[in-house]
């Protein structure tokens, strides 16, 4: 009897865990450096950004450094997002923060803002569109709409 429970025990195979070693491995796999050209609306306020993404499955940590300028406004941003990937590992959709230090002729000051991302991920391309409906500035807290589409080059 004894014999017979160890054999019902034994009946299931152990599967072995992956090795933090493999895990980087996959991630650096599935991880890459960027640089992307965007327009932000609704002014037609162009920048670039600079970035890497951090791949783990379906899920990844993108951190990126950013400049946009127009003729009386500029601003130089950091964003961090977390980005969840669909099952095709192509179209993701995130939520993150930026901040960023703007500069006018007038004025400077200092935002915080949270977004809303979404996105299509290729070979080497991606295309991307951030929400963000308001902010935290040194002025105080205001609505504000800002929807910015991006086109990067993974390298």
């Amino acid at each position: 009897m004894f014999a017979a429970a160890l054999g019902c025990l034994s009946a299931k195979p152990i599967e072995p865990q992956p090795k933090p070693a493999d895990i980087r491995n996959i991630a650096q796999q599935n991880s890459f450096n960027y640089i992307d050209a965007g327009v932000l609306l609704p002014l037609p306020y162009p920048g670039v950004t600079v970035g890497h993404r951090e791949k783990f499955g379906q899920n990844a940590i993108d951190l990126s450094l950013g400049l946009y300028s127009c003729f009386i406004i500029s601003d130089i941003s950091v964003t961090g997002r977390y980005l969840r990937y669909a099952d095709d590992l192509q179209r993701y959709v995130g939520i993150g923060v930026c901040y960023y230090a703007i500069y006018t002729d007038e004025f400077d000051f200092l935002v915080c803002s949270p977004t809303i991302s979404y996105g299509k991920e290729y070979d080497k391309t991606f295309h991307q569109f951030d929400f963000s409906a308001g902010r935290i500035s040194d002025y105080g807290v205001d609505l504000a709409l800002a929807i910015s589409y991006r086109y990067g080059f993974k390298f």
